[in-house]
């Protein structure tokens, strides 16, 4: 094979991959509380369609309730609190996956902070992929924060070629 032919397989390997990710559309999102349900596209987002600690969001095939949070009230050493997440992900078809590197967290002015794995609250949020349907997962989620930090913004966005699904909790 000679190098135009490697470069020309490689330029439509490359458009194909680049197709399959860009073609994934948007899931629909729906926001239960209570009795009400609110409905958004879950890439637009807004600030007054974001969830809330108890609340349980459905988006594609996932379905995420934030079930707490707690925040230690002394900086460490470093001068960081502690923000926990309890998250519970549940499988409502093919295709759904838990991971504790699909949640992040931001702040208000855009600051994005790293999660705490080796100390953060137990049990933390497995790993497993292709959950049963009906099936669930639950664990903590940590990250190490200033304590001057407002406007915390959870988010849970899964890896999918499928579908983009982006679930978001407002935490303050």
């Amino acid at each position: 094979m000679n190098t135009r032919t490697k470069i020309f397989g490689a330029v439509i390997g490359l458009a194909m991959f680049s197709l399959a990710c860009g073609s994934s559309t948007p899931a629909a999102v729906s926001i239960s509380k209570g009795t009400s349900v609110t409905s958004a596209e879950v890439s637009t987002v807004a600030p007054q369609k974001l969830a809330h600690v108890g609340d349980t969001v459905t988006a594609g095939n996932y379905v995420v309730t934030l079930k707490q949070i707690d925040r230690t009230s002394s900086p460490d050493s470093e001068g960081k609190v502690m923000v926990s997440a309890d998250i519970l992900i549940e499988s409502k078809g093919e295709g759904v996956s838990a991971n504790p590197l699909y949640v992040s967290l931001k702040d208000g002015e855009g600051f994005k902070y790293d999660q705490a794995f080796m100390s953060g609250k137990e049990p933390s949020l497995g790993s497993q992929n292709d959950i049963t349907p009906g099936d669930k997962v639950r664990g903590w989620v940590s990250f190490k924060i200033p304590p001057t930090a407002k406007g915390l913004v959870l988010r849970y966005e899964p890896l999918s070629f499928v579908s983009k699904v982006m679930i978001a909790f407002a935490l303050d």
